[in-house]
Order: structure tokens, then C-alpha cells, then sequence
């Protein structure tokens, strides 16, 4: 999907008021459908084989809307394809083959004929035979298979740069939070170039653990303000994973490889080391800091 300019929400939003008060009627094709240019576009055509990128809203007979494409982050694509959507003469189909970038266009189609030849899909009970349904259609773009990948790929770029953004912020005020707690509760705390805080408690004489090995570990979870999440202290049944594959959340692989066996040490994690914009359970909400009190069992070398 492709995030673009709000052009197609503005030729939608336009199509909706413009269809409850224009006085000019719809027009028909020879094979029935009606339709209605609010806005008549001057891009390019579609053709076989093109996508187009549109956002599209349809209504039973009662204006009661059943589906929409503006609560979606993207228009919807559409590839065009001259020997199936001929097939259905009079349906939306006909009116897929009629769209120009930049048009808005109202159509009205039969609904016997939409669940049957199109949405190949029985006829909803609130739904009644004979009526029409009403597609208002806003137009974005109209590309080739190469060009939406293109798009495609500027579109993930932008969202990958955006999301990097949003993470080094949210980083960077985690910091400051997790810093201030710190100061004061009166903890000296040490610090990693990702922005992990720890406290050793009590330290191990054992190995450090490395990428690759199977650790065991004693554990209590809770948020900053002290509300517990989840907790493993059961000697007899550890936690264990194996350090830096994936396993565990970032801050787990970074924070439990700076212990030595036998090490105890409360750890401080930034949202975007644990479980960023994901919601976990009921108590940890998305952007969530993570504090765990933590003991390293074990350590089995790979």
C-alpha cells in the first residue's frame, strides 16, 4: 500500500457533498451502468494492466455506508485487467474501465448483480434484491505494475525513516525519565551507547555470556512507577534463551550479556528496546519503560 497526499481524501470528502446536492443526474451506459462525474480529471487513462490507486466508499440504497477506504493509511490499489472486468458488463467493473487520474465519480450498480458477479458472495439480509448501491470513487493515480513498486518501495522507505525518527525521540525523553528517576531514588547507575541503564547489586564471579549461549535466569518485571507485569523465580524452572538471536527483547539480549554468572542487577530499558508502540497485555501500554530485577544462573557456553 501506498501512503500518498490527501488528494484522493479530498476528491472523496468532495464526491459525498457534491453527490447529496448536484442537480444533474446520472447518465447510463448502453449496458445500464449510471454514473456521474463530480470531477472530471485530466491524468492518465486507465489501461490493461495499469493499477490504479483510489479510495472508495460504497452505500446501500438507505445512503447507510458498507465499506470505506478512508479509515485505511493508504488508497486502495486496483489492477485493471481488460479481459476480466469486461465480463460484467453494467457492474463496477464497467465503471473501473471508465476512471482517469484525478477523477471523482459517483456510480450506481445493481445489487442483485454485485454480490452475484462480483463479490461472488450471497446477498446480505439488510441488502435488498432489486436496489442499487451507490460507489463514490476518488481517483489518486494511475500507474504501471513497475512504477507502484517504485512507489511502493519510497513509500516503506519513508515510513522505515519516520519510524527511526520517532524512535530516537521517544529514546532520548525514555532517557530522561529513566534518569530522573534514578537520581531520585539515589541510584548510580551505568549506561550503554543504546540507552540501557543498570544497577549490579550483587556481582557474579562467573563467565559473561555471549552471542550464541544458553542463559538461565531469575526474574521480576514491572513498569517505572512499580507495577509488576510478570515474574519467574522459580530456581528449579529458570527463564532461558539464548543470547543474542532474537529471542527476547533488545534490552534482554544487551542487558543480561553484561552480567557475570551469579550476578544480580536491576535494569532499565527504553521503550524502544522492549516492546516500543506494542501494546502487551493489560499493564504494559505501548511506549512502555521496563524495569527488571533480574539474577544470571547460568551460563552454557555455545
Amino acid at each position: 500500500m501506498l501512503r500518498m497526499k490527501n488528494i484522493g481524501l479530498a476528491l472523496v470528502a468532495c464526491s459525498l457533498l457534491l453527490t447529496s446536492c448536484a442537480k444533474d443526474k446520472y447518465k447510463k451506459t448502453d449496458s445500464g451502468l449510471l454514473y456521474k462525474y463530480i470531477k472530471k480529471g485530466d491524468g492518465k487513462k486507465v489501461e490493461d494492466g495499469k493499477i490504479l490507486t483510489l479510495n472508495m466508499e460504497y452505500f446501500n440504497e438507505n445512503d447507510s455506508l458498507l465499506f470505506s477506504t478512508l479509515k485505511q493509511p493508504y488508497p486502495m490499489p486496483l489492477q485493471y485487467n481488460d479481459s476480466i472486468f469486461s465480463l460484467t458488463p453494467g457492474g463496477i467493473e464497467e465503471g473501473f474501465s471508465m476512471l482517469t487520474k484525478g477523477d471523482s465519480v459517483s456510480f450506481k450498480v445493481s445489487a442483485d448483480s454485485l454480490f452475484k458477479n462480483t463479490f461472488r458472495a450471497p446477498m446480505p439480509p439488510d441488502i435488498k434484491a432489486g436496489s442499487l448501491i451507490r460507489f463514490e470513487i476518488g481517483v489518486v493515480d494511475v500507474v504501471t505494475e513497475e512504477e507502484y513498486r517504485e512507489m511502493q518501495l519510497e513509500a516503506f522507505r519513508k515510513e522505515q525513516e519516520k519510524a527511526a525518527k520517532e524512535a530516537e525521540e521517544l529514546l532520548k525523553s525514555d532517557i530522561e525519565i529513566i534518569e530522573k528517576f534514578l537520581k531520585e531514588n539515589n541510584l548510580e547507575a551505568q549506561s550503554t551507547e543504546s540507552g540501557l541503564r543498570y544497577v549490579i547489586t550483587e556481582e557474579g564471579s562467573g563467565p559473561k555470556p555471549e552471542k550464541g549461549d544458553k542463559v538461565s535466569v531469575l526474574y521480576s518485571g514491572a513498569l517505572l512507577d512499580g507495577t509488576a507485569f510478570d515474574a519467574n523465580q522459580d530456581r528449579e524452572k529458570p527463564f532461558q534463551f539464548v543470547i543474542g538471536v532474537g529471542q527476547v527483547i533488545p534490552g534482554w539480549d544487551e542487558g543480561i550479556a553484561l552480567l557475570n554468572k551469579g550476578s544480580k542487577a536491576k535494569i532499565f530499558i527504553p521503550s524502544p528496546l522492549a516492546y516500543g508502540p506494542r501494546q502487551r497485555g493489560e499493564v504494559i501500554k505501548p511506549n512502555s519503560i521496563l524495569v527488571f530485577e533480574v539474577e544470571l544462573l547460568d551460563v552454557e557456553k555455545k
